[in-house]
């Protein structure tokens, strides 16, 4: 038997060719990977004994040759196939074991040049690895360390099966599409809706159920972006589909902020929400918000979780808990709450689009990323003061991520009320008012779209409510400011309209 070796991640490649030695298959292996077994004690040869032909172009041309492709593209039950290579002196190989040049890690470094993306553009191993995968029935097609093991062990039996074959040419095949895919994105022009995108995702692991009982569910990753799909689980039962939607919901919440951050999510929606440079004081201040909603919610923190904070969380019922990093003692009084699932996880590196299915396609659209104070409007005759213009700006981010119609009540960057989904914004002003309670007096509003009628500022004026920010845009605009003057409520416009279906 023969094989051959050309691998950049050299994970496990050492052991592996040591137990394919044990079985007398013959090692051939190109430039890096050569002098790697060699200076390890492994009998590889290089792949030029095979062709008589020496590498050239500085390695750019190494195995594209007919004595190569010929001996992995032959079928062994074939005797035409036999005897053309009999003739042409080229013997069979029987493994394949190739992993590509690191063109994605490559141009993640943000001092790469183009010169060295094309230089990382792997020509010859994908060749390899797919006319191996294409032959899969007469040869292994091996391209990931994790199968090295176990494919070692099969072989030892004298026997690997066609379902073993073929789920390693699935998996060469699809490494190959990623790869291809990397490559088109990064020389494609930049636009704000491209031509052709491509998406690749990777299954991290199966869910019990999907959304609900009777369907099936799985977690997947775009590999390299961080965030909830990407996080570890330090303790706690599984994750299920709903728990990874809530918890996605809250680390977008706290990613949105640099200052230390508390979400508490229930379904999605952020039910308390608040800023504060003490972790307990910032978490006390998003439960207080609605303590009624919060239970057996989400729970996100942008930074540590103490030994004070993991007391307080566990007085309560909440599902998860996510933060970027726990003290060592504040895991283990964790722990000891086992209804709770507890995950570190990075902050998240935001992809450039948003992805949603509907029958028979995709829509895309561009991240909402953009927070333009700066570009705000007062439009009033009296403006916000310095410390409401800082509760309107934390009313706003929040707003961001409460679906429509969206209302969110604020007060000193801790949200008091919340009101969403509704089919009418007077509605989630009603109910973002009846959730605040006596916490709506002074405090400031913020609207993810426009007001449609004046009847939505008089709700605020009869809530006591010191400020509003919303996008504006409507044609009723200048009935809804002269109210605002009226009434003598400050009133800012975004022109930015922040709808989260």
């Amino acid at each position: 038997m023969k094989a051959i070796i050309s691998v950049s991640n050299k994970k496990g490649i050492v052991s592996f060719a040591r137990n394919l030695q044990k079985l007398n298959v013959s090692l051939y292996s190109t430039g890096g990977t050569l002098k790697h077994l060699q200076s390890h004690g492994i009998d590889a040869s290089p792949i030029s004994t095979l062709t008589n032909y020496d590498e050239i172009l500085d390695g750019r041309v190494k195995t594209i040759h007919p004595i190569i492709f010929g001996g992995i593209l032959a079928k062994k039950n074939n005797p035409q196939h036999l005897a053309e290579l009999k003739n042409n002196e080229i013997p069979l190989i029987d493994i394949v074991v190739i992993n590509l040049y690191p063109f994605e890690k490559t141009i993640s470094k943000k001092t790469h040049s183009m010169d060295e993306a094309i230089e990382n553009i792997d020509v010859g191993g994908p060749s390899l690895l797919r006319a191996a995968a294409k032959n899969f029935l007469h040869v292994l097609p091996i391209c990931d360390p994790v199968d090295y093991d176990s494919i070692a062990s099969h072989l030892a039996t004298g026997q690997v099966s066609s379902r073993i074959r073929q789920r390693l040419a699935s998996k060469a095949f699809y490494l190959l599409s990623k790869y291809d895919s990397k490559i088109a994105s990064y020389f494609s022009e930049k636009e704000a809706v491209p031509e052709n995108i491509s998406i690749s995702l990777s299954k991290i692991n199966d869910l019990q159920y999907g959304e609900n009982p009777g369907t099936k569910g799985g977690l997947y990753s775009f590999e390299s972006l961080g965030g909830i799909s990407n996080a570890t689980k330090l303790s706690g039962p599984e994750m299920s589909y709903n728990n990874f939607l809530d918890a996605n919901a809250a680390w977008a919440c706290v990613s949105s902020f640099s200052e230390t951050a508390v979400s508490i999510i229930k379904h999605t929606n952020p039910c308390g929400m608040a800023l504060h440079p003490n972790p307990l004081k910032a978490f006390l201040d998003a439960l207080s918000g609605d303590p009624v909603s919060s239970f057996g919610g989400i729970v996100a923190i942008n930074s540590p979780v103490t030994i004070s904070m993991a007391k307080e969380i566990v007085k309560h019922f909440f599902t998860v808990l996510i933060s970027t990093k726990y003290d060592s003692d504040a895991i283990e009084i964790l722990k000891k709450k086992k209804s709770l699932r507890v995950l570190k996880s990075n902050l998240f590196k935001s992809n450039d689009f948003d992805f949603r299915t509907i029958q028979g396609g995709v829509l895309v659209s561009s991240k909402d990323l953009s927070f333009q104070p700066n570009k705000w409007e007062t439009v009033t005759n009296k403006a916000p003061s310095s410390s409401l213009l800082e509760s309107l700006k934390f009313a706003w981010t929040v707003c961001k991520q409460v679906k429509s119609n969206a209302i969110v009540l604020a007060n000193n960057k801790k949200l008091v009320g919340m009101g969403a989904g509704q089919p009418n914004r007077l509605a989630s002003i009603r109910l973002a008012i009846e959730t605040a309670g006596k916490n709506t007096r002074g405090s400031v509003l913020a609207s993810d779209a426009f007001f449609p009628f004046e009847d939505n500022i008089l709700a605020c004026k009869e809530a006591g409510i010191g400020a509003i920010v919303q996008p504006g845009g409507s044609v009723r605009d200048k009935e809804c400011i002269n109210a605002a003057n009226k009434f003598g409520i400050p009133m800012v416009f975004t022109h930015q309209r922040a709808f989260l279906h």
